[in-house]
C-alpha cells in the first residue's frame, strides 16, 4: 500500500478592516505563499483556486492553510457552502478534519500566528460540486467574533 500524496497550500490572511458578525463581512486579503504545486493550487492575484487534475492520484491529501497575526487575531472556525447541487456531498464529508493552533510559535514574541487547517477529502472533483469557504476570526482585542469570505473556491477541474 503506497503513502498518501499531500499537496498543502499556505494563505496568508490579512485583515483589512475587522468588522463584527451582524453588521455586514469582515474585509481581507489572502496571498498564495509561493512554492505550492500550481496544478492544485492557483491565483490570479484576487481569487484563489483548489482545483484537483482529473489525473490526480486516489491517495491524494489535499490541505489548506489559512494564517493570520496572532497578535491581532485567531482564526476559531470555517463553514462551507456548496455552489452547486448534489444532495449526496456534504461539507463534512468533503472537509472531515479541521485543525486551528490558536498561536502556532508561542515561544516566539514576533511573527506569531494563528493557523487553522483545512484537509480536503477530494470527493467534490469525483462528483463536480464546488464548495466556498467562509472564516470566523476572533479580534484578540475585545474577542469579537468576524467573518471572512474568502476568493477561493474548491472543486473539479474543468
Amino acid at each position: 500500500m503506497s503513502a498518501n500524496v499531500k499537496k498543502t497550500a499556505i494563505l496568508n490572511v490579512s485583515v483589512s478592516k475587522f468588522r463584527p458578525v451582524g453588521v455586514v463581512l469582515t474585509s481581507a486579503t489572502l496571498v498564495l505563499e509561493p512554492g505550492c504545486d500550481k496544478k492544485y493550487f492557483r491565483t490570479d492575484g484576487t481569487n484563489i483556486w483548489v482545483t484537483i487534475p482529473k489525473k490526480a492520484p486516489k491517495n491524494l491529501d489535499i490541505e489548506i492553510v489559512f494564517r493570520v497575526d496572532a497578535m491581532l487575531y485567531n482564526l476559531v472556525g470555517v463553514a462551507f457552502n456548496k455552489t452547486t447541487f448534489d444532495p449526496n456531498s456534504e461539507g463534512d464529508v468533503e472537509f472531515p478534519e479541521i485543525t486551528i493552533k490558536r498561536n502556532s510559535q508561542p515561544t516566539i514574541p514576533i511573527n506569531q500566528v494563528s493557523e487553522l487547517t483545512v484537509k480536503d477529502a477530494d470527493v467534490s472533483s469525483r462528483s463536480g460540486v464546488n464548495y466556498d469557504y467562509y472564516l470566523m476570526v476572533q479580534q484578540v482585542s475585545d474577542g469579537a467574533i468576524g467573518v471572512i469570505d474568502p476568493p477561493i473556491s474548491t472543486g473539479p477541474e474543468h
